[in-house]
């Protein structure tokens, strides 16, 4: 196959509108995961200075 041949006989345009959408303000607010590991980080300090 030659790099100038199409991939495919057409192409299309997808126009996706949403009909909502969420912020997540990172400086207020932590993901559930991200606070997870913060937490555990904090407990295994505190384990190490035992």
């Amino acid at each position: 196959m030659a790099l100038r041949d199409p991939l495919y006989d057409g192409m299309v345009r997808i126009v996706v509108t949403p009909t909502w959408a969420k912020l997540i303000d990172f400086e207020t607010t932590l993901p559930s995961a991200v606070e997870e590991l913060v937490r555990q980080r904090a407990e295994r300090e505190r384990l190490a200075r035992r």
